[in-house]
């Protein structure tokens, strides 16, 4: 007969769990940081995580977006 293996959660782990995906949300954690610290296998597994909490992945900077946007429009413009 098989035995059934009950996993035990507190909410401390729970809410540390949560804590972590917060900050990454927030861009206070790295990737990596927040994959470690969860004990995730990926960033697969991390937006799952991400999207379970119902939790939005984190933005760039506004000045790395502005970057990104003046590239996208000369790229766009050269073509």
């Amino acid at each position: 007969m098989l035995k059934k293996k009950t996993i035990e959660t507190s909410s401390d782990q729970v809410e540390a769990k949560h804590d972590a995906l917060l900050a990454y949300s927030k861009g206070l954690l790295s990737r990596r940081d927040a994959i470690r610290d969860l004990g995730l296998r990926d960033y697969a597994d991390l937006l799952v995580a991400l999207g379970d909490s119902g939790l939005s992945m984190p933005l760039p900077p506004p000045q790395e977006i502005e970057e990104q946007t003046a590239t996208f429009v000369k790229l766009w413009k050269q073509g």
